[in-house]
């Protein structure tokens, strides 16, 4: 039998009426538990979506939060509630245990009614019949919807109500807010909350983003709109490829404009930022791009410098074009000449449409643009350095703009270092005569010029002190124009190489005149010519016999160092005598004592010759300058004297060293005493002729400085004859002025 056959309809019925209400009642309970969730849910998104202004991302994971609990309560208060099993004998248990009078004759019935096997067993079929038919006579008058809880679900249900009238009215009174939070919540829509502060981000193009070129200083401009307020700071969040996020702040500007401005100096790498202030947030969700563009800029750059005419050396051997200096790009430094012409030769690493030179910011060239291939690439021309003739330091840039437009703003640049045509030197000397010089003196020069690039000329001055009318300056006409070097002399033994000796005979200067000489020299610079003068020699006039008595006076200082050096000889080949003349056995050291001294003493003798030579030769130069003494005087002191005196040293020198050596060779104890003593001799010998010369050049010193003191003295005379004549004249001369005058005097009286 069927389950529940024997029972009335009308009991199976209600039962299945029971499990609709179950059904219906738990339905309920969960669509009431959805309203009040979803609710909330709506109410929580709005809440945190308007108080943090939250990204699409935060947006989306929130609801998708809110959605994944709604889900659970779903499956918690309705799924899994509907999914129990609600068969008959689970229902009539139900019943049963609502009324208890039933005992458990329902249960009863459903399990036995119809079941074979029961009967098999022995079981009486009237006595399952009968409780049947009591437990449908008892049911039959309970109300099985008795068993369906209420209250709770009615709580719940007004509850879900209540919440959702509430959801209701808040949408109805604040629908602007309702329709934003459902197109931003719902529909993940980019709108925004309404807020205080309106950020706007000037100077982007249509993407939002901004191009500059690499190295350029990136000025960012944000601005607060009308009717929104302005904070104080707002925040720039950047990031870099190489240090990440970075935060800066701009402060309001105060020109009330309301600004916020920020400088980025020199961009060399591109970074994305957004801003931030006050509650404005907007401007994360489109970050902008500073996108940076390579700036033209020239590679493989080459300067060929070609000086100025008169700077080129003419003995250098060139071509017509070859440049006098090559320098590579690379160095970031070009030093030229000032009136330089540079060539320039260069690739650049884009295409150019315009290519230019400035010097300090002044353009100074246009350079032409060539093709490589079908790239205008290859950069050409030349400019002139130009400007004072001084040392200077100047920036030189060049200017590019490429096909696109974009220039170099900041440029190529090149520290350019100008240098000068620097002035000329010019070092003066005088030889052949002393500190003091007589009026009829000529005094000889000795120059020394140099040039950087070439010397143009040359003069001598002759100032007299006191004089108004000074002679003319004297203009060297032998001078090698464009040489870069020179060095002359009065007697030079070329022309280019002679330089005028300076005469005082035409100037009539007497005793107590000061005369002063420069030289002033000139380079091969156009136009405006460097200038040099040398220093400047000083020289006061004296009386001939003066100057000629104090030569006197040297020469006899002269032969008194003569007579010294004849008596350190006389010592010198005593020793060399003494030690040839050594010949015991044990006498080696003795011998070689002697021969030491004698070779410091004959070495004395040599330095000793020298100097008074060159004295000589000083005091002869003094006299021959100053037409001092007579010409077999001065020549007698010449061959006679000075050039014997400068062969003797020449001789003391190789006999001093002759004698070192045999000196030295007696420390060694093999050594031959005997043949140092034979050699010994020989040198005594020579010492003794040397001493013999000596001692008649100081004899003839003494003759030559007592003819020159007679000469003097008839100078002295002379010049005391005619300063007495000269005294007799101006006073006659006087006598008859009275006169005339007395007579001019006497005849107006008559």
């Amino acid at each position: 039998m069927a389950e529940g056959k024997q029972l009335q309809p009308r009991i199976r019925s209600k039962l299945r009426g029971l499990r609709v209400a179950l059904h219906s009642r738990l339905l309920s309970e969960g669509i009431a538990w959805m309203i009040v969730a979803a609710v909330a849910m709506v109410f929580l998104t709005l809440l945190l979506d308007y108080l943090l202004r939250l990204d699409k991302p935060l947006r989306v994971a929130t609801m998708a939060a809110c959605l994944g609990y709604l889900s659970w309560l779903v499956w918690r208060h309705v799924v899994a509630p509907l999914r129990v099993p609600m068969d008959l004998p689970a229902l009539a248990l139900l019943v049963e245990s609502r009324y208890r009078e039933l005992g458990d004759r329902l249960i009863s019935a459903l399990q036995l009614a119809g079941r074979e096997e029961v009967l098999r067993i022995g079981m009486s079929r009237d006595m399952i019949d009968r409780m049947v038919d009591e437990a449908g006579r008892l049911a039959g008058g309970l109300n099985f919807g008795a068993v369906v809880e209420r209250a709770n679900l009615r709580r719940r249900v007004g509850i879900a109500l209540a919440t959702g009238m509430l959801l209701a009215g808040f949408a109805f009174w604040q629908a602007d807010v309702m329709a934003l939070w459902f197109q931003r919540n719902i529909l993940f829509a980019d709108r925004d909350w309404p807020q205080e502060t309106y950020l706007r981000v000037l100077g982007a193009d249509e993407n939002g983003d901004f191009h500059i070129l690499r190295g350029d200083s990136f000025e960012l401009t944000v601005t607060a709109t009308e009717d929104s307020d302005t904070p104080s700071r707002i925040t720039i969040h950047a990031r870099y490829p190489s240090i990440g996020w970075t935060e800066d702040e701009a402060g309001l500007s105060t020109d009330g404009s309301r600004r916020y401005v920020k400088v980025y100096q020199a961009v060399t790498e591109p970074f994305e930022f957004y801003v931030t202030g006050g509650d404005d947030r907007r401007d994360k969700r489109q970050p902008h791009h500073v996108i940076l563009i390579d700036p033209p800029a020239l590679q493989k750059l080459d300067f060929s410098v070609h000086f100025p005419p008169h700077m080129v050396d003419r003995n250098v051997r060139k071509g017509p074009n070859e440049p006098d200096k090559r320098v590579d790009g690379t160095q970031g430094l070009l030093a030229v000449p000032v009136g330089s012409r540079v060539h320039v030769v260069a690739e650049a690493n884009k295409d150019l449409r315009s290519a230019g030179v400035s010097i300090d910011d002044q353009r100074v060239a246009v350079l032409d643009i060539h093709k490589i291939g079908s790239a205008d690439r290859r950069v050409t021309g030349h400019f002139q350095v130009t400007g004072e003739n001084k040392a200077a330091s100047k920036m030189l840039r060049f200017e590019l703009v490429d096909s696109d437009g974009h220039p170099n703003r900041h440029g190529q640049q090149f520290v350019l270092q100008i240098q000068p045509d620097l002035a000329p030197t010019v070092s003066l000397k005088k030889y052949g005569v002393g500190t003091v010089v007589t009026p009829q003196a000529t005094i000889p020069l000795w120059l020394h010029l140099r040039d950087d690039y070439g010397l143009d000329g040359l003069s001598v001055h002759l100032e007299i002190a006191g004089r108004k009318d000074q002679p003319k300056p004297v203009e060297v006409a032998t001078l090698q124009r464009g040489a870069r070097e020179l060095k002359l002399r009065s007697d030079g033994a070329s022309p280019a190489t002679h330089v005028p000796p300076v005469s005082l005979k035409p100037q009539r200067l007497v005793a107590g005149d000061s005369v002063t000489i420069h030289a002033a020299v000139i380079d091969n610079l156009p136009r405006r010519p460097n200038r040099t003068e040398s220093g400047v020699l000083s020289f006061p006039v004296v009386r001939p016999e003066e100057l000629f008595g104090q030569l006197i006076q040297r020469q006899k200082e002269v032969g008194r160092n003569i007579d010294n050096a004849i008596q350190e000889q006389v010592r010198a080949h005593g020793n060399t005598t003494d030690a040839a003349k050594l010949t015991a056995p044990d006498a080696r050291s003795d011998v070689r004592r002697l021969l030491g001294g004698s070779g410091r003493r004959q070495a004395g003798v040599a330095t000793e010759c020298a100097k008074s030579a060159e004295a000589l030769a000083e005091i002869l130069g003094e006299m021959i300058y100053n037409e001092l003494g007579q010409d077999d005087e001065r020549r007698a002191l010449q061959e006679d004297i000075i050039l014997p005196l400068a062969e003797i040293s020449k001789r003391s020198t190789a006999a001093a060293s002759v004698l070192a050596g045999l000196s030295r060779l007696l420390e060694d104890d093999a050594a031959d005493v005997d043949k140092v003593r034979t050699k010994a001799g020989e040198v005594g010998e020579i010492q003794a002729a040397m001493l013999a010369d000596l001692r008649k050049i100081h004899e003839l010193v003494a003759k030559v400085t007592g003819l020159q003191d007679v000469t003097r003295r008839w100078m002295l005379l002379l010049k005391g004859s005619q300063d007495l004549l000269q005294e007799i004249l101006t006073r006659e001369e006087e006598r008859i002025r009275q006169m005339l005058q007395k007579g001019k005097k006497d005849g107006g009286g008559d």
